[in-house]
């Protein structure tokens, strides 16, 4: 994300959440990507401006919205500049950082998400195993799907090092 997106996202919320915050009446606070896009009115910068949203309100999401309770968005208000820095110092560390190819689960494996949309798939969880996997993408400031991805991932490539291991160990016994 470029920095002047993240300025112009992290100004016009700002001024969102103060105008909001200054004719609310009730407790709690509405935050939809097209009103804060209405005050900046850069509804070209639609995607980019999603993206820093998400970023800066991440554990408030609900469905299509960010819900805060009043002193939460006061708190997020006064704590606004402190977030956009954060958001602009990962920028640079992932600027900064050396591009790596990312490993295969199996040398025939073709890297996915390259450009390329990747398909859905929905699946039933517990709930306290869904908390656990809410609680730990928010630690590491990271998307559900992210996590999941990550954790197939890491799943296969146990799966084939054991099958792999367990090839070795038959040719041995032979």
């Amino acid at each position: 994300m470029k920095p002047e997106v993240i300025e112009r996202c992290c100004r016009d919320l700002r001024t969102y959440l103060e105008t909001t915050l200054a004719g609310a009446k009730g407790g709690v606070v509405s935050v939809k990507l097209n009103r804060v896009l209405e005050v900046g009115h850069a509804h070209m910068w639609k995607m980019r401006y999603a993206q820093c949203l998400s970023r800066l309100l991440r554990r408030y999401r609900f469905n299509e919205v960010y819900l805060l309770t009043r002193q939460q968005a006061e708190e997020l208000l006064n704590s606004l500049d402190a977030h956009c820095a954060e958001l602009h110092e990962r920028r640079e560390e992932r600027r900064k950082r050396p591009k790596q190819e990312e490993p295969t689960c199996t040398p025939e494996a073709v890297p996915v998400a390259n450009g390329e949309r990747m398909p859905n798939v929905s699946f039933h969880l517990p709930r306290a195993l869904l908390q656990a996997l809410d609680e730990y993408a928010r630690r590491m400031n990271l998307t559900r799907s992210d996590v999941i991805r990550m954790a197939i991932k890491q799943m296969l490539d146990k799966i084939y090092a054991a099958e792999e291991k367990e090839e070795l160990e038959y040719i041995i016994a032979v």
